[in-house]
């Protein structure tokens, strides 16, 4: 690992959310912090997902029920019904295959039995399920209670945001444990987490990893009020809005209230009081402009800049990383349109609806021609991508 890449790590590590919410605690939203024994970290990093059956809502079908009717849904026991074999499946390990599969299999060729015979040999790895870490699956739900019943889960960094279209809610909203298992299994962003740390496999399941598993209690906070904050050299520098795919119109109003209220926040509850001097802070403000800290971030291109750049926040720190990754018509634009770096406090927001950008933690929900057609971040041509579609349609 080479040097800037350590001075990097040791930042990020700074940023894990058990190494500031104590000092922190008293701004910032009511939290639990559970330490993850290695065999949940395999279990997130499998590629089978098991869940009890009661961790489901079972679809029942009454006679004269309206199949629409939302009261079917339900993991009521005092409701006498049937369990439709049509609309609920159940999950078992044993279970044979359904008959058009078997006879699919007696008409494949030898190579496909190579290729049969090799996922067979996968599927002889460990499946893990739920009744192999219940002492946390236990600790999970009295966490769950103590927070009120309705939490929302990260790990030691990120939170799966990008998986919240999976849950049933929506969002990041959890009411017990196959809510969070679901989400933390989901995500791109957790998965990104899970590599940060080595592992040794031969360690017993039961001992403690670096990982924790973070549940917060639930705040149904509003996209529009939430900003990310840069500091440099223990210096407020930039404020941005934090979800730059929509136009809050009414922002523009409340702008300069917004930042007196965070300026007011920084210089009393985090100024000096973080363990680096240069990082970003998530917050949120209320509509009383009162401000809670969400999370804090490393300085690295990895990190969003939102609506500003790094190389007009903070250029020297990640000038390297840079480099590396920019290709020579970058570079060149740079060149013929050199970026100024700040000098004083900017708050940027979305002025008008030809502002906004792309949501990145969207990507994961899209086809995968997409994001190949446009670089991995889906913010590609789409008038190309269905002009070739056209094309090979008409070539069929």
């Amino acid at each position: 690992m080479e040097k800037h890449d350590i001075k990097y790590f040791e930042n990020k590590k700074q940023c894990q959310f058990q190494e500031w919410y104590e000092k922190f605690k008293s701004v910032t939203f009511s939290s639990i912090i559970i330490p993850l024994p290695k065999i949940f970290i395999d279990y997130l990093q499998a590629d089978e997902f098991t869940t009890p059956h009661e961790g489901f809502p079972e679809f029942k079908v009454d006679e004269n029920d309206d199949l629409f009717d939302d009261n079917n849904w339900s993991t009521s026991k005092n409701h006498i019904s049937t369990l439709d074999p049509k609309y609920y499946q159940g999950y078992s390990s044993d279970e044979e295959e359904d008959d058009d599969d078997s006879e699919d299999d007696d008409d494949v060729d030898e190579e496909d039995k190579e290729d049969e015979d090799s996922n067979k040999n996968k599927k002889q790895k460990r499946v893990i399920n739920e009744s192999e870490f219940k002492e946390l699956s236990n600790q999970i739900i009295k966490s769950i209670e103590k927070l009120g019943g309705n939490v929302f889960p990260k790990l030691n960094w990120s939170s799966p945001k990008d998986a919240s279209w999976m849950n049933v809610f929506n969002s990041l909203k959890c009411t017990n444990t196959t809510d969070i298992y679901l989400l933390l299994k989901s995500s791109d962003f957790i998965n990104h987490d899970l590599i940060q740390f080595s592992i040794n496999q031969d360690e017993k399941d039961e001992i403690l990893t670096p990982y924790v598993l973070v549940l917060r209690k639930w705040q149904n906070l509003q996209p529009s009020m939430e900003f990310r904050c840069f500091v440099k050299d223990n210096q407020l520098l930039g404020i941005s809005q934090r979800d730059t795919s929509t136009y809050f119109k009414f922002l523009k109003d409340k702008k300069q209230k917004i930042q007196d209220a965070i300026i007011k926040f920084y210089n009393e509850s985090i100024h000096e009081k973080f363990s680096n001097n240069s990082y970003t802070f998530d917050c949120y403000v209320t509509k009383d402009e009162q401000v809670w800290l969400i999370d804090f971030n490393p300085i690295h291109p990895s990190t969003e800049a939102l609506l500003f750049v790094w190389d007009e926040l903070i250029p020297e720190l990640i000038e390297q990383d840079q480099d590396e990754q920019e290709n020579e018509e970058t570079k060149q634009a740079k060149e013929e349109l050199p970026i100024e770096p700040l000098t004083k406090l900017e708050f940027r927001i979305i002025d008008d609806e030809n502002g906004i950008k792309p949501n990145l933690a969207i990507t994961s929900r899209l086809p995968l021609d997409l994001l190949q057609s446009s670089g991995g971040t889906g913010q590609g041509n789409i008038n190309d991508l269905l002009l070739n579609f056209k094309n090979q349609n008409k070539l069929n």
